[in-house]
């Protein structure tokens, strides 16, 4: 009887994991062209910098396909160059030199009395989906409780899903198997672990927050 629960609840898991992330991907709710501008200049002086709009073109899947799409500026600009490309148009008053300044946030700034006029920043997104090599340390809690490590190797948006093993701690025995996550903050994580005891009967697992290495 637990085993049948325990098949129908991995089940559900992965049906919502799947459902999610086809969803993530269409993402019928969503424009396809995106500003990324708060207006707040943060820790650059107000009085001197003017944040400046970047804006990725993401492009839903029926858009990529659709044979009388009309591409963009940022698509004729960022064609065929690697993801997170960024290009700066702007016009200049002559004969002053014109300045471009980017935050280490990767928020890009003009003189807000300088010689650049009009411009307009575009960068060209990150994949939707792909693959990588992204190791994180775990803790988990649940069926049992532990630290644990995690090698994330298919990324879906912030989603992030791969193999791991860990201690349990309550119980003294270590277990192998995946953890899905979802990268909240910088490198910090949080998601679901679920592993096959070694050497023993049942699994382990449950809610689990990560710290990636990236």
């Amino acid at each position: 009887m637990k085993k049948a629960a325990t098949l129908v609840m991995g089940i559900v898991v992965f049906a919502f994991f799947i459902s999610g992330a086809v969803l993530f991907l269409l993402r019928p709710w969503d424009r396809p062209r995106t500003a990324y501008s708060s207006g707040d200049t943060g820790d650059f002086p107000s009085d001197r910098f003017e944040p400046v709009p970047v804006i990725e073109d993401e492009l839903t899947p029926f858009e990529k396909i659709n044979p009388l799409h009309r591409a963009t500026r940022a698509e004729k600009l960022l064609s065929n160059l690697p993801a997170g490309t960024e290009v700066y148009e702007f016009e200049v008053d002559e004969p002053s030199t014109g300045r471009i300044w980017r935050s280490p946030e990767g928020n890009v700034f003009v003189d807000r009395n300088g010689a650049i006029t009009e411009i307009t920043a575009y960068r060209k997104p990150e994949p939707t989906a792909g693959f990588e090599f992204r190791p994180a340390v775990i803790g988990y809690a649940g069926a049992g409780a532990g630290p644990g490590l995690a090698i994330d190797i298919v990324r879906v948006g912030k989603f992030h899903a791969g193999p791991a093993a860990a201690y349990d701690a309550v119980r003294g025995t270590a277990s192998a198997g995946a953890s899905v996550s979802y990268n909240t903050w910088q490198n910090v994580d949080v998601g679901i672990y679920a592993g096959k005891r070694l050497g023993r009967d049942g699994w382990s697992g449950g809610f689990c927050v990560g710290l990636a290495v990236q």
